[in-house]
C-alpha cells in the first residue's frame, strides 16, 4: 500500500508536550494525551483500521478527548486527512454538529431568585428538542436553507443569531444541484426541523464565568460573573440521513430500518455507479470516494447542503437565544455571538503546500491568529471555541494557538468519554445523575425520554481539568475563562 504523510509543523520549543506516535505499517497516528486520558483499546483498534484506509495522509492526529463510540467505525476526537476524495465512514453522521458560545450582557449577580427558570422557560417556548409541529419553512425557503446556509436563515431572523462574521466559513459550504443531493425524505422532514435542538449530547446551556485566565479574555468581551449561553447542535435529520445513506452504521432495527434502507435503495439506485453503491451498505467500510468522480462530487454536495442546514440551525436557535435573554432580562440586554463553530464535517483545505479534504470527527477546526486577518480581534487573539465539560462540570473557552497547525488547525471538542451510552446506561440511574445535578445547584431541564439522562451522567466523561491541561501542554489551546453551569436544556 503506498502511504502519504504531510509534513506538518514541527513545534521545537521544549516545554511543549510532544504527542505519541502509533504506527501501523508505514503509516501513523499522532495520539495527543498522556496517562491520565488514555484512549481504550477499542478506540486505539478504530485508529488502526482507520490508518490503512485507501487515500489517508499520515499523521491521523487523535486529540485529547478522544475515544471509542460504538455506532461509528472511526473513534471521535480525530481528525483524518485525505487526498482527492472523500471517506464518508472517517466523520460522524451528524454533519456539522457544531458548537456556538452567546455572551450575555448580564452578571449572574443580576440574575435574580428565578432568573434561570424564567430564561429557560422562555427559550423552551422557542426552541423544541425533537420536531415543530408543523412546518416552518416551504421548498422553496429550503432550498435556500440548504443553499446559503446561515445567511438564509439571518434573513428571516431580521440578524439575530449573527452576524456571519462570527460563523465559521461564514455560515455556508458551496453546493449546487440541492434537489438531486439531499434525499426526498430528509427534505420534507427537514422542514419541520429547522430551529431544533436535538437530542441525545445536544444541549443549550446557561453558564456564569467563574475565572478569568487570560488578557484575551477582555479582547473578547468577556468578563468575570458574567453569563454566557454555550449550546450544541447540528444538522438533525437532513444531515443524520445524508451521514447514513453514504455509509452504513447499524443505527437502526425493525420497521423504521425497513423503510429507511428501501429509501436509501432508491437514491442511490437513480444514480452513480454500481462498485461505489455496493460500499454504501457495507457495514464499516472505509471507502475513498475521489472528488473528481461523478460518487465523489454527490457526496460533497449532499454534505455541503447538510453542513449549511446545521449553520442555518445554530443561527435560528442562536435568535431564540437573544430574544429570550431580551424578554426574561430586559431589552437592553444583549446576547451576540462570540463565534460558531462545528465539529463533524469534511473540508477542503491547504495544509503543508497540498488540497487535502480534512475530516474532522468530534474536533473544532481552531484558526491561529495568523490565520484570521479578515477580523480585528481574532487577529489578535486566534480564533475562539468552546470545550464543554460534562454537564456536571465546568466549561472552558479558549483561542487557538500558532502552534495548532500541527493538528491540521483542529482542536478537541470537550471532555470526551469515559463509557459509551449503551454503557453509561448501565452504570447510573436517572435518579442518580438527577440527584447529582441537584447536589452540584445545576438546573436540569429535559424534554423528551428521561432516559437518555443517564447516558450523559458527569461520571462518563474524562475530566475536563486533564484534557485541557494536555490541550494547553500540546500547544493546542489556550483557555481564556473557566465558565460553570447554572441551567442545562436537554433532547
Amino acid at each position: 500500500m503506498h502511504v502519504r504523510y504531510c509534513t506538518l509543523p514541527v513545534n521545537d520549543d521544549p516545554s511543549i508536550l510532544k504527542p505519541r506516535q502509533m504506527r501501523v505499517g508505514d503509516g501513523f497516528a499522532a495520539l495527543y494525551v498522556d496517562d491520565r486520558i488514555e484512549p481504550d483499546e477499542r478506540a486505539l483498534a478504530q485508529l488502526r483500521q482507520l490508518l490503512l484506509a485507501p487515500g489517508v495522509v499520515s499523521p491521523i492526529v487523535a486529540l485529547p478527548d478522544i475515544h471509542f463510540k460504538a455506532r461509528n467505525p472511526a473513534p471521535t476526537g480525530t481528525v483524518v486527512a485525505v487526498e482527492g476524495g472523500v471517506i464518508p465512514l472517517a466523520i460522524d453522521a451528524g454533519i456539522n454538529c457544531g458548537m456556538r458560545v452567546h455572551l450575555l450582557g448580564l452578571s449572574a449577580d443580576e440574575l435574580g431568585d428565578d432568573g434561570v427558570g424564567a430564561f429557560f422557560a422562555a427559550i423552551r417556548a422557542r426552541v423544541p428538542t425533537g420536531w415543530h409541529p408543523n412546518d416552518v419553512v416551504d421548498d422553496a425557503q429550503m432550498k435556500d436553507v440548504l443553499e446559503r446556509g446561515a445567511a438564509a436563515t439571518l434573513e428571516r431572523e431580521d440578524g439575530r443569531g449573527g452576524p456571519l462574521e462570527r460563523i465559521e466559513n461564514g455560515g455556508a459550504v458551496p453546493t449546487a444541484l440541492v434537489e438531486q443531493a439531499i434525499p426526498r425524505g430528509a427534505w420534507r422532514r427537514g422542514r419541520r426541523g429547522l430551529g431544533v435542538l436535538g437530542g441525545g449530547n445536544h444541549f443549550l446551556e446557561l453558564h456564569v464565568v467563574e475565572e478569568v485566565l487570560h488578557e484575551h479574555a477582555g479582547l473578547l468581551g468577556i468578563a468575570p460573573r458574567q453569563l454566557a449561553v454555550i449550546l450544541h447542535s447540528g444538522s438533525g435529520v437532513v444531515g443524520k440521513t445524508v451521514g447514513l445513506f453514504f455509509g452504513p452504521r447499524g443505527e437502526r432495527s425493525g420497521r423504521s430500518a425497513a423503510r429507511f434502507e428501501l429509501e436509501k435503495a432508491a437514491y442511490h439506485l437513480r444514480r452513480g455507479d454500481r462498485a461505489a453503491r455496493r460500499g454504501y451498505f457495507r457495514r464499516g467500510a472505509f471507502q475513498l470516494l475521489p472528488a473528481d468522480s461523478s460518487e465523489g462530487r454527490r457526496c460533497l454536495a449532499a454534505m455541503a447542503a447538510a453542513a449549511n442546514f446545521g449553520y442555518a440551525n445554530r443561527v435560528a436557535l442562536g435568535a431564540a437565544v437573544e430574544a429570550s435573554a431580551a424578554e426574561v432580562f430586559g431589552s437592553g440586554v444583549e446576547a451576540p455571538l462570540l463565534y460558531d463553530v462545528s465539529h463533524n464535517l469534511v473540508q477542503a483545505e491547504v495544509h503543508d503546500g497540498r488540497s487535502l479534504y480534512i475530516h474532522r470527527q468530534g474536533a473544532s477546526r481552531a484558526l491561529p491568529a495568523s490565520r484570521m486577518s479578515h477580523d480585528p480581534v481574532f487577529s489578535v487573539t486566534g480564533q475562539p471555541f468552546p470545550v464543554p465539560g460534562s454537564m456536571g462540570a465546568d466549561s472552558f473557552i479558549c483561542v487557538a494557538r500558532e502552534t495548532v497547525a500541527a493538528t491540521f488547525c483542529s482542536a478537541n471538542h470537550g471532555a470526551g468519554r469515559l463509557l459509551d451510552k449503551p454503557e453509561a446506561r448501565r452504570e447510573f440511574t436517572v435518579e442518580g445523575v438527577e440527584s447529582e445535578m441537584v447536589r452540584r445547584n445545576i438546573a436540569l431541564f429535559k424534554d423528551g425520554a428521561r432516559e437518555g439522562i443517564a447516558e450523559q451522567a458527569p461520571g462518563a466523561f474524562k475530566d475536563i481539568g486533564a484534557v485541557l491541561d494536555v490541550m494547553e501542554r500540546t500547544g493546542i489551546a489556550t483557555a481564556v475563562a473557566r465558565t460553570a453551569p447554572l441551567g442545562v436544556l436537554k433532547g
